[in-house]
């Protein structure tokens, strides 16, 4: 499938590739004839070399609006990490394929691309994604400085992957129903069935920190030390709102 930077890269004939990879949902019981129409999401992850942040994220957050006003374009976030000044992460959701190769088309997406080799330390770096939460409408944001935006990589033993995956989706429908929640997105790794990735957004920090001890995370967090691979500190970005709507 034609990937967004992937078709615009080809028609610059620029080297490099996609910097947005297509996370497919997992097939429901639904057949394909009455299924709803699931949007194409991409996630990338692009470092941004010293010095060269202000213009490219300039170029970005034009990219964002007219992105945004695409009859395709379903979200299209851009984040920057709060620990780490020239990284950005970039979510984007689409309706179809069509908007997809239209959006490749754009001017404003041309623009970003001809900044791609000065700009950037390589290539974006793709992030292979499978959603496992169901897709929720989008909420309104009214103060996008203020927002608590938490992305989350979560590397889970074999013999724990099942439990936890589990445990994980049962605390998707209280978080996006607790006071301050604007999405609360879970996902894994295409090419990796024990890492999760958990992407967040709440209206503050006060909301995030309370939604962390409520009784509903309380199963999850019965098993989380002896489910992790890893360090959860590892995993865990703060992010800032690069390109409010």
């Amino acid at each position: 499938m034609t990937k967004t930077l992937d078709a615009a890269i080809r028609n610059a004939a620029l080297a490099g590739t996609a910097a947005l990879l297509l996370a497919a949902s997992p097939g429901g019981a639904a057949s394909a004839k009455d299924a709803a129409p699931t949007p194409i999401e991409f996630y990338a992850s692009i470092s941004v070399k010293p010095g060269a942040m202000d213009g490219f994220l300039a170029v970005m957050r034009a990219n964002a609006r007219a992105s945004r006003a695409e009859a395709g374009n379903v979200s299209f976030d851009a984040y920057r990490r709060a620990d780490c000044g020239n990284e950005l992460l970039l979510m984007e959701r689409w309706a179809d394929e069509a908007a997809v190769e239209a959006h490749g088309q754009t001017p404003h997406l041309q623009a970003v691309v001809d900044r791609i080799e000065s700009d950037l330390n390589g290539a974006p770096q793709e992030l292979h994604l499978v959603r496992l939460s169901p897709m929720a409408p989008e909420k309104p944001i009214t103060d996008p400085a203020a927002t608590r935006n938490v992305a989350v990589t979560l590397h889970v033993k074999p013999e724990k992957r099942e439990a936890f995956q589990q445990a994980l989706l049962d605390v998707v429908e209280p978080s996006r129903a607790a006071p301050g929640n604007l999405a609360f997105d879970v996902y894994r790794h295409e090419d990796d069935e024990g890492t999760f990735f958990i992407m967040e957004r709440w209206t503050n920090a006060a909301a995030h920190e309370a939604h962390l001890a409520q009784p509903y995370n309380e199963p999850l967090n019965a098993i989380w030390a002896e489910s992790l691979a890893r360090p959860l500190g590892e995993g865990r970005r703060l992010l800032l709102d690069a390109a409010p709507s």
